[in-house]
């Protein structure tokens, strides 16, 4: 299959913060070009790279200059970005170089076509951009097999209409000769070492730090109501969500409760549990503990651990409930026990401390381990803390 990257590259000293607002940006001023399921994965490199990966960025760079010039502005200290794609199994490599957020290269060789290029050759592409072309050919006469090479193809030959003329490059300075499709990646791969210092295309390469953003999870207010409307209960939530918060929308209390009353009148735990929490502090209607405490008992039976963690939160602090040590530990369990990270890393908290329990650090490593699994930098770093002080 050979290799299949595509997205951008770039050194700049932007925290992951300004990274994510760059792709939250350009996934709002192309929605209706993106396909909704993709995701894009985010690498922090050493040296302060930063590589995305996503097909559609290339292509949205193509099309689009104006548009990256206004988002590359976004990144703090960032000289140079190069755009690209390599798609070994259909034969199109291409890339484009922004320096100071302009574009001054681009270069584009699909399959069966001739290389395409813009702007000034790099000192870097120079070499590979001296050669000279040749032609072969392949017969099979007579029970032999050969190949042919031509300066140019003879297209008057009609002795055989089947046989294919096929066009290739004499690197001269590098003696070295390549199926004329190859030139572009050949090309890509010297441009990347020549910025990076190393080939990301063939080699492997060190990650200090990831990310992954699901393009359906950024907000966009036109596409989630529309999808609302349509009768899907998760844009229902999302909308009700982005109306609570003001994300891409003037913030509504009312328009956020609307919705959430419609996904929790269709059973659907994430509205019930909703729902109940704007019930208990009084945001869009008034406040009535009673009804938000039956709403988030409602999405507690549905197994939801947000629910469970809201439940446990509450016993805890004695808000609303009883103040019951032991029956906020069963539902934060009842959430770990689901993946929650929030609620593993609450529990090794409370017995890391003492918290209304005997202090058990092996149990608060066991539960923040757990919380850890699950992507919790903040119990991460309280297993190090930890391990020191055992340590000493």
């Amino acid at each position: 299959m050979g290799t299949n990257i595509s997205g951008m590259i770039f050194k700049c000293s932007s925290d992951q913060d300004d990274i994510e607002n760059l792709v939250h940006k350009w996934i709002k001023d192309e929605d209706s070009f993106f396909d909704q399921q993709s995701t894009i994965h985010i690498e922090f490199l050493n040296n302060n790279l930063i590589l995305i990966h996503n097909h559609e960025i290339f292509e949205s760079a193509k099309n689009n200059p104006k548009l990256w010039e206004k988002l590359l502005l976004n990144l703090k200290e960032s000289e140079w970005t190069v755009f690209f794609k390599c798609v070994d199994s259909f034969e199109s490599f291409s890339y484009i170089i922004y320096q100071n957020r302009k574009e001054i290269r681009k270069v584009i060789q699909y399959q069966g076509s001739n290389l395409y290029q813009t702007g000034q050759p790099l000192n870097c592409e120079k070499s590979w951009l001296n050669f000279t072309i040749f032609y072969e050919r392949e017969s099979y006469t007579d029970g032999s097999y050969k190949i042919e090479r031509y300066e140019i193809p003879d297209l008057n030959d009609e002795s055989n209409p089947d046989i294919q003329y096929h066009k290739y490059y004499y690197i001269i300075e590098k003696s070295l000769s390549f199926y004329h499709h190859y030139l572009a990646r050949a090309l890509l791969v010297e441009v990347l070492q020549y910025h990076l210092g190393f080939d990301i295309i063939d080699s492997d390469y060190n990650t200090s730090q990831s990310l992954i953003i699901n393009c359906e999870d950024i907000p966009n207010f036109k596409r989630t109501l529309k999808q609302a409307q349509e009768g899907c209960i998760k844009a229902q939530n999302q909308l009700a969500s982005m109306y609570l918060n003001g994300l891409d929308v003037t913030q509504n209390m009312s328009l956020a409760l609307f919705w959430y009353e419609k996904t929790a009148s269709q059973n659907d735990p994430e509205g019930e549990l909703n729902l109940g929490k704007l019930y208990l502090n009084g945001l869009g209607i008034e406040k009535n503990y009673e009804l938000g405490l039956t709403w988030i008992k409602k999405s507690v039976k549905q197994n939801y651990p947000d629910a469970y963690f809201t439940l446990a939160e509450l016993y805890e602090k004695g808000h609303i409930v009883q103040k019951d040590i032991q029956q906020a530990l069963i539902f934060y369990k009842k959430a770990a026990n689901l993946r929650h990270a929030t609620s593993a890393y609450r529990l090794g908290q409370i017995f890391e401390l003492g918290q209304g329990v005997t202090l058990d650090l092996k149990l608060a490593k066991r539960f923040y381990h757990q919380a850890a699994s699950n992507f919790s930098s903040e119990a991460k770093n309280r297993l190090d803390i930890l391990d020191q002080l055992i340590n000493k």
